[in-house]
């Protein structure tokens, strides 16, 4: 392999290990597996928080969420380029001054878009303004509207926004985030277009151009694609939808609560706002058509997401530095597909926190095609250096898990440690942060106070019991477990 390689960085919003690569046989994601069998998979991978900014900030810093403290999805690099550690370069920019010349297209940061990461700029799509509809001048962005396409999608948009308006609200209350999501169009959509009308597909347009038109035989290339089609709502274009037939989807076996789990160790279910107009005002649990729906809905996602991935390989393959490219694929966090009953990942169960990372390292014929040690997402960073060819700055918080590439067995952490703090929109508030440490078999979360005080705790048994359908936390019988497991996560957290 060349000093500086070539680097696809492809990343997506809220899925889970759920590819076909992963063992899910329902699910249609041809191109992902087939870069899975030329790839090392990750078997065993985790991110540091289940909300995209914040986990895309430990992935795109090498920072943990206690050096980063982005704990929501505000504006974070500009701010943080003021306070970062000494000697601090984005993934991107660390790849920029050994040579390369980097590129972003769509989704990437959940940020402002940071400059100094990018040498050949970062293009995001963006609505026509030419679509705003009458009914909703005054009222709505074009960016609100950009999300649905189909004239039954904003039909009930409109619906929604008549009725707010006949309550007396106002183009100025309306702008307040607990209004707007009382308008909301439908949580999944199914639309007769083409790819490109669609978000996703704009990016891998863009993606593909860059391919297209960079030339040089002198610096590499680090490309990034950010997609957002397996989040919230579900759109995909219809033939993505006829894939599936919904009656006969395996629906996750485990719907109810984790006994000995309080109902606030779980945030807001993220549907909850398209299926009524009470926002998280109200609980909300989706009864069984609502279940086959949204599973249908996010499978769909998943294969027009799949296909715009595809594109991007078969650009590249066809360029002559094929054999001198990194592939990266990635979410920034998993999420809970009607586990215990859950849509969403504003939880710390570990359907939100368990994700895909596949890595294909060009003229390596030596390396393992899946690895089940733990690593986290703050190791990608000094990994794709390490990879690469690349030096490690100091400042990153994460390990280089290159090593695992040539030895599974050697020296290696055994935990991953994740956070989380509640959103503003979480109806019940009773803790300040959650920290949780997963090892092999077991996690372990503990919920403080903001005097770091636990006011609640969770231990899952996988090995036992791996549905999580009971919090151990309180049982005797594993009292000694607890403690270890608190005494490892206090020393991470210490150190």
């Amino acid at each position: 392999m060349k000093r500086h390689s070539n680097v696809i960085f492809l990343i997506t919003h809220d899925v889970g290990a759920v590819y076909g690569c992963y063992g899910n046989n329902e699910i249609y994601s041809p191109n992902i597996d087939s870069l899975a069998s030329e790839s090392v998979r990750f078997d065993s991978h985790y991110c540091q928080w289940p909300l995209c900014g914040p986990s895309r900030a430990n992935l795109f810093t090498g920072c943990r969420p206690l050096t980063t403290k982005r704990f929501n999805n505000l504006p974070f690099f500009k701010s943080f380029r003021n306070r970062a550690p000494e000697g601090f370069v984005s993934l991107p920019e660390c790849f920029a001054r050994a040579g390369s010349h980097t590129f972003g297209a769509g989704w990437i940061y959940h940020d402002d878009i940071d400059n100094p990461s990018w040498t050949e700029g970062h293009s995001i799509p963006l609505p026509n303004t030419d679509t705003l509809p009458a009914w909703a001048e005054g009222w709505m962005s074009p960016d609100y509207l950009y999300e649905w396409k189909a004239e039954s999608s904003r039909a009930l948009i409109r619906s929604r926004l008549e009725k707010l308006k006949e309550a007396g609200v106002t183009p100025e209350v309306f702008q307040q985030p607990e209004v707007f999501r009382k308008a909301r169009g439908p949580a999944v959509e199914s639309a007769k277009i083409d790819d490109n009308q669609y978000y996703d597909g704009k990016v891998a347009e863009l993606a593909c151009g860059f391919l297209d038109q960079y030339q040089s035989d002198r610096y590499p290339y680090f490309l990034a694609a950010g997609f957002v089609a397996p989040h919230t709502p579900f759109r995909a274009s219809e033939k993505y939808w006829n894939l599936y037939n919904r009656s006969e989807l395996t629906l996750h076996p485990s719907r109810e609560w984790p006994l000995g789990s309080d109902d606030w160790m779980a945030g807001d279910s993220e549907p909850a706002q398209y299926y009524t107009t009470k926002g998280y005002t109200k609980p909300w649990k989706p009864d069984e058509d609502q279940l086959r729906e949204l599973l249908h809905g996010h499978y769909a996602a998943i294969s027009y997401l799949d296909a715009q991935v595809g594109r991007i390989l078969e650009k590249a393959r066809r360029r002559d530095d094929w054999d001198n490219t990194i592939i990266i694929f990635t979410s920034d966090h998993g999420f809970s597909e009607g586990d215990h009953g859950y849509w969403g990942k504003h939880n710390m169960w570990d359907a939100s926190l368990h994700i895909p990372l596949i890595i294909r390292i060009p003229e390596e014929r030596n390396v393992p095609t899946a690895v089940s040690r733990i690593t986290e997402h703050v190791d990608v960073f000094p990994s794709l250096c390490d990879v690469a060819g690349i030096p490690i700055p100091e400042f990153c918080e994460g390990r280089s898990f290159r090593s695992l590439l040539y030895n599974s067995e050697s020296e290696w952490k055994d935990t991953a440690i994740s956070h989380r703090r509640h959103m503003w929109h979480d109806r019940l508030q009773k803790y300040d942060q959650c920290d949780s440490i997963r090892t092999k078999g077991y996690r372990y979360s503990e919920y403080k106070d903001i005097g770091g005080d636990v006011v609640g705790a969770e231990l899952f048994d996988y090995e036992k019991d791996p549905l999580e359908s009971i919090n151990h936390a309180d049982e005797e019988c594993y009292t000694s477990v607890r403690n270890e497991l608190a005494k490892k996560l206090k020393s991470s957290l210490d150190s």
